[in-house]
């Protein structure tokens, strides 16, 4: 079987690394994928090639790519993949602009699987009459959290084709690094706009005794990231370790018994903590779930 994965956005994350697991697991079925992509990054491009997946994409920067093709239906994007599609047994594709343009571009008897790991929330403007239109053409949707489960039911795929989605996980089974610190804070995801890292480095500033914190990932606002935790003189607190294979396969080697922040909406493994952080930075209540004692931290 030839299948055709499709990522809105290829960055390092939680959700491109379960898409990579899953296609290198059906190779050893004898299920051959080829990876395409809206946007994709330097690093992204690298990490699906260590998984023996070499992506083409239609757009390759280092900067953040707005409008991003992760949220934006794309017709240059849909041209670009119609080619690409032609030889297709099966499609998946991750995002909206990912399956949207893979409606417009897919032959009409090849079947299109879509998937959603984030709450609507549109950073541009919305596109929900475009993604109605095009949940036509899906065959069957995966929906990674409550969020989007409700936001596809509300645009139609509530008919029998909507599934809940399971992402690919490695290194449940990890321990704690030696040597860390404890208690301790993690942050794991992609520095986007879209994850804001930086208000978390805000609220750890308010605290009067802030813990060590591990921000775990990369992304197009590292450099801004760094700047402010270094404004903020957080410096000898703040660790940013960036991405690497082994982090990937396993974050939570950094996290118990911390307070464990991972990319809102997106699947994970069993939470050690979360931190909720309102966008004005007002205050910060971290409660604990399945954490140790004693790593529940409050300010106003």
């Amino acid at each position: 079987m030839r299948i055709v994965r499709i990522l809105g956005t290829l960055e390092p994350g939680g959700a491109q690394l379960s898409a990579l697991r899953l296609s290198a697991a059906l190779r050893c079925h004898g299920m051959a994928t080829t990876l395409l992509a809206g946007d994709a990054t330097a690093p992204g491009l690298e990490l699906a090639a260590r998984y023996g997946l070499p992506a083409d994409a239609y757009r390759v920067r280092d900067r953040q790519m707005l409008p991003s093709l992760q949220w934006t239906p794309s017709p240059g994007f849909a041209r670009w993949l119609a080619p690409r599609l032609a030889r297709a047994d099966l499609v998946h594709a991750h995002m909206l602009g990912a399956w949207w343009a893979a409606a417009r571009a897919l032959p009409p008897d090849v079947p299109l699987v879509a998937s959603e790991h984030n709450q609507m929330y549109w950073p541009g403007r919305d596109h929900t009459p475009q993604a109605r239109a095009a949940a036509r053409r899906v065959d069957l949707f995966f929906a990674h959290g409550p969020a989007s489960r409700a936001w596809a039911a509300r645009i139609g795929l509530d008919d029998g084709r909507l599934r809940e989605g399971r992402s690919a996980l490695e290194g449940l089974s990890a321990e704690p690094l030696p040597g860390l610190p404890s208690p301790r804070l993690s942050f794991t995801g992609r520095f986007r706009a879209d994850k804001a890292p930086e208000v978390l480095v805000a609220a750890l500033a308010l605290l009067a005794a802030p813990p060590p914190a591990y921000l775990i990932g990369d992304g197009p606002t590292r450099q801004q990231v760094i700047a402010l935790v270094s404004a903020c003189g957080l410096d000898r607190l703040v660790r940013l370790p960036g991405w690497s294979a082994p982090l990937a396969t396993s974050a939570r080697a950094f996290t118990p018994p911390a307070l464990d922040l991972a990319d809102a909406e997106e699947p994970r493994g069993p939470r050690v903590g979360e931190l909720r952080l309102p966008l004005d930075g007002s205050g910060v209540r971290a409660s604990q779930s399945q954490a140790s004692p004693g790593a529940d931290h409050q300010v106003r």
